[in-house]
């Protein structure tokens, strides 16, 4: 299973002018701290905006979102501590790693995936029995969940005259492409953090 993501401010691997900046600090935790909270706004408001915006496929199909960016990203995403030499955002959620990296996903329990064909499926387990009246079916084009019905399993003309409804394909894995909007665009992050560290390294008034 794919770990949680951290990502680190750090001083050594830090941009030019941000690294020039931050030779003027010490002692470097307090600053880290502001940077590694800074951060993760930034990372946050990212994954929002991205949830409600990103051109993704369900979304063209006109199915619901089930808010994987917008909130279970969203809220999974922490500033989890710093040090004299950075600062560590962490992105608990094992899944954001299939989606950076790209990756193949295979059931963790029975021997298939079942990938919904229609919005009625769409976020919904077979298991959880809010699809009524699902059963196998085998075709050469290969394993299919389906019912009889109106759309959730219930006939209006009786199973002979029925509508048969495709809900999900049963396959043996799923390969996530590598996307390469997960995280926002480098210069935004350094555009962020030199700002933060600026405002640090203002005078105060006395």
């Amino acid at each position: 299973m794919p770990q949680p993501i951290t990502v680190r401010v750090a001083k050594d691997t830090a941009t030019p002018a941000l690294r020039e900046m931050l030779r003027r600090v010490s002692p470097m935790r307090p600053l880290m701290m502001r940077l590694g909270k800074r951060l993760e706004i930034v990372l946050r408001k990212y994954f929002a905006d991205y949830g409600r915006t990103g051109n993704f496929k369900t979304r063209r199909r006109g199915w619901p979102t089930q808010h994987f960016w917008d909130r279970r990203i969203r809220n999974a995403t922490s500033f989890t501590g710093a040090t004299d030499h950075d600062a560590t955002i962490t992105i608990a959620d094992p899944a954001f790693m299939t989606h950076f990296h790209g990756g193949t996903i295979r059931p963790k329990e029975g021997r298939a995936l079942a990938i919904p064909l229609q919005a009625a499926a769409y976020g919904k387990q077979p298991s959880s029995g809010l699809i009524p009246g699902l059963f196998l079916m085998r075709t050469r084009k290969g394993a299919y969940l389906v019912a009889y019905g109106d759309g959730f399993g219930k006939s209006r003309k009786g199973v002979n005259r029925a509508t048969l409804h495709f809900y999900y394909k049963l396959v043996a894995s799923v390969t996530v492409p590598k996307d390469p909007k997960a995280l926002p665009p480098d210069k935004d992050i350094e555009a962020a953090l030199l700002k933060e560290t600026e405002y640090y390294l203002r005078p105060r008034a006395t």
